[in-house]
């Protein structure tokens, strides 16, 4: 949880936001460790500049945040009564789902890896555990389908 909105937790990328010169600005939702949104009424626009990210951004990352500064808004948003907190960051590290039970909630939660079932990334992470993300990493489209029930179309 985050203690007086300091800035500091786990965040999952939610939206791409902009770029600056010489940063990134990301929509984020604060997150626990097994990946669940903390606060239904925050959400999160975090400020990392280039020479700090350690990837390139993409939605549904989840990274552990330390601030340089906050600053907190409220704000109206369809009749609800909603916090913006901006973050400018001194520090980001990206959090890889390195347990399978991570893995699986992460591949059942995303919007990206819709019609991919909890079984489906289980029987993955099984075989290749972690490797599993240099296969994705390097569009191997063969591997993956080694595993029963997995289709080309689904990696």
């Amino acid at each position: 949880m985050m203690k007086d909105d300091k800035g500091r937790g786990l965040f999952r990328i939610t939206s791409m936001g902009y770029e600056t010169e010489d940063a990134y600005v990301l929509g984020a939702v604060a997150v626990n460790g097994h990946g669940d949104r903390v606060s239904a009424r925050k959400y999160y626009r975090i400020k990392i500049q280039d020479t700090d990210m350690p990837v390139e951004p993409v939605i549904g990352l989840i990274w552990k945040v330390s601030a340089k500064e906050t600053t907190t808004t409220e704000v109206v948003r369809g009749g609800a009564q909603l916090i913006d907190v901006f973050i400018r960051t001194k520090s980001v590290r990206l959090i890889i789902p390195e347990t399978e039970n991570l893995f699986t909630h992460f591949v059942f939660k995303e919007p990206h890896f819709v019609g991919q079932g909890e079984a489906l990334a289980r029987k993955l992470w099984i075989k290749y555990q972690t490797g599993i993300y240099e296969l994705l990493d390097n569009k191997d489209v063969e591997k993956p389908t080694f595993v029963r029930g997995v289709t080309e179309a689904a990696v």
